[in-house]
């Protein structure tokens, strides 16, 4: 009986469920204390951290750059036609488009590509909501930040994490 709930507990803490479940809970945990403090909705930070979270630290440096390089330039189009064209809901496909094939032939990442085109519709429609140029940019700047300061923190999660508690698939490869 001891060994039965022994082996089900060592099964439950070495489930990739449960790996990403921890650092997620503990990534939000940071996130929520953040943005609290400095006075900023943790909306896209926590939807960064979760995307970018990964047990293993070489996987989750891939998504963060990805997540980084895309997010940056996602911003820097929406930005781009925000100040270019001013507040022009019709620009939004555009800016899709836009975005689409930088973030395909300009990064070469397979993953993370979407971050490009969706980062040009968080900006421009913070755009046509704030009816300001000026609320528009100071919007897009703040969500961009956290998008960016999310994958941050899971990607520090991760490693300190990996630290104390690898997955067992990481403890096999470290090994040989």
């Amino acid at each position: 009986m001891v060994s039965k709930l022994k082996t089900y507990f060592l099964q439950i803490r070495h489930s990739p469920a449960v790996h990403y479940a921890v650092r997620i809970f503990i990534g939000c945990l940071i996130v929520e204390f953040i943005t609290r403090y400095i006075g900023i909705n943790p909306l896209w930070a926590v939807v960064s951290l979760i995307v970018v979270s990964e047990p293993q630290i070489k996987t989750a440096w891939t998504s963060f750059v990805a997540r980084f390089l895309n997010t940056i330039l996602g911003c820097a189009i929406g930005i781009t036609l925000l100040l270019a064209f001013g507040l022009n809901s019709g620009l939004l496909a555009v800016g899709v488009l836009i975005a689409t094939l930088a973030s395909i032939g300009l990064t070469k990442m397979q993953q993370g590509w979407r971050i490009g085109p969706v980062t040009v519709v968080l900006i421009m429609s913070a755009g046509v909501t704030e009816k300001s140029t000026y609320g528009a940019l100071q919007l897009a700047l703040e969500r961009t930040g956290a998008v960016i300061g999310g994958s941050i923190i899971a990607l520090l999660v991760t490693w300190c994490i990996s630290l104390i508690w690898l997955p067992p698939e990481v403890k096999q490869v470290k090994a040989s």
